[in-house]
């Protein structure tokens, strides 16, 4: 009830510094722009998805929850300094380090998106889960109760070692901007390390949330016009990547039990041995937008269309059942095609589709702007890694519309989700269809 209630967020907040350079090292004219402050880094040309070149901003979860958010809009602003240096009018170069770090920002517990089988939001320390349904009776009546899930300790990553390289080219002769980019962040989702339970049927699954640090990210981007069409792209590559090893309950269970746990061909004694649940792999990402802007139609004075696609690559996966490094992991004797249990595979991708008409002066009232809007999002093909972008099958719609009058945003709209096959969690069922709707003032 604390967490949700009244709060106050500091986002773009910072001073700035713009000064010139007559003659930098010899290359002639260069503008610098210094800032410091509370900052987050739009960096590329994603927009909608995760495992982008903005990847470097923690997110706020609960923001994400409606088809068509960019992920901008749910950036969570850390304490920064930036600065960028101007190059004989066609060059930007810029660079920038992290003076803290944050952690997305989970559903707490009891909110409408949080899951009973969540321990990722505030509010809870465990979960208790009746793992009886999974053993043969004469197994489960030596069970005492449901299996307890601790959420023992959390290793926060540092505040510092976080910064960036950016640089942008633009083509006049082809209308092109190209960019090249490297970072050096800190994950803001946590990953899972199992601490040895107390005992066979009597001890707590206990699970430690650590948030690896120093991955390195390499993207290029490149930012242009077809027609009346403005497209966009970039791909992004990320090596010894954590990825969440197989069904974190399941390890969870043989955690409970004290059972041997497989991963990535090493065996480890759970009773006795504390180890990761994830593993290191290469992963890919691209994406492409397109953007257009028509005219008057329709009673409305202008509409803008985004045709949004992106795919996830990740060269190691099995395609088993479970998730990465999976197969002869004895989990899933236990777990069946369960909950979490769908594969993760080489390749999954999907789209979005958003649209907006604009009515300036609505109904004659002067300042008066009303924006109805559209979007959808549909995971076409694969199941991406636990953290990424698509599961099969899984379709968003979002009908909304704003108004906007004397600097106030007034918003109301409807989030439909419509789950995908047998894999996805029942628990995502507790919420879906959903209304709200929202006032904001900026200034």
């Amino acid at each position: 009830k604390d967490l949700q209630g009244l709060g106050i967020d500091l986002y773009d907040a910072y001073g700035f510094v713009d000064f010139e350079v007559d003659d930098f090292l010899g290359m002639g004219y260069a503008p610098i722009n210094l800032r410091f402050g509370n900052l987050s880094y739009n960096w590329g040309e994603g927009s909608f998805y995760l495992d982008a070149i903005n990847t470097t901003n923690a997110l706020d979860v609960n923001k994400l929850m409606s088809p068509g958010l960019e992920m901008k809009e749910a950036a969570l602003q850390v304490p920064s300094v930036s600065v960028q240096l101007g190059l004989f009018d066609t060059l930007s170069l810029e660079a920038f380090t992290h003076l803290g770090w944050r952690k997305h920002r989970f559903p707490a517990a009891g909110t409408f998106f949080h899951t009973d089988d969540d321990v990722l939001g505030p509010g809870h320390d465990g979960i208790y889960y009746d793992v009886g349904g999974f053993l043969s009776p004469d197994l489960a009546s030596y069970m005492p109760g449901p299996m307890r899930i601790v959420r023992k300790t959390k290793k926060d990553a540092d505040n510092l070692g976080q910064w960036g390289l950016s640089a942008r080219y633009d083509i006049e002769q082809a209308g092109i901007e190209v960019g090249a980019y490297f970072l050096n962040y800190h994950h803001q989702e946590p990953y899972f390390r199992f601490n040895p339970a107390s005992g066979a049927f009597v001890g707590d699954g206990q699970i430690e949330f650590v948030y690896p640090e120093d991955q390195k990210l390499l993207g290029l981007s490149a930012a242009g016009q077809i027609g009346n069409w403005a497209v966009a792209g970039e791909v992004v590559y990320q090596p010894n990547h954590p990825v969440l090893a197989g069904d974190p309950l399941g390890i969870a269970f043989d955690n409970f039990l004290g059972a041997p746990v497989t991963l990535d061909g090493v065996t480890y004694d759970s009773s006795t041995q504390s180890f990761d649940g994830f593993v290191e792999e290469d992963i890919y990402h691209g994406s492409v937008n397109l953007l257009r802007a028509f005219g008057p139609a329709l009673g409305f004075d202008s509409t803008f269309l985004i045709v949004a696609a992106a795919v996830d690559h990740l060269p190691g996966a099995t395609g088993e059942p479970g998730g990465e490094d999976a197969a002869g992991n004895p989990i899933y004797t236990l777990q069946g095609n369960g909950n979490g249990n769908a594969p993760t595979d080489k390749w999954a991708w999907g789209y979005n589709l958003e649209v907006d008409f604009t009515k300036l002066n609505a109904f004659g009232v002067g300042g008066l702007t009303i924006t109805p809007g559209f979007g959808w999002q549909h995971a076409v093909s694969g199941y991406s890694r636990f953290w990424g972008n698509w599961w099969q099958g899984k379709k968003w719609f979002q009908a909304r519309l704003k108004a906007n009058y004397k600097d106030v945003d007034y918003t109301l709209s409807y989030v439909g989700i419509r789950h995908a096959d047998e894999f996805e969690a029942a628990d995502y069922e507790e919420y879906g269809d959903n209304i709200s709707f929202t006032i904001s003032y900026k200034f």
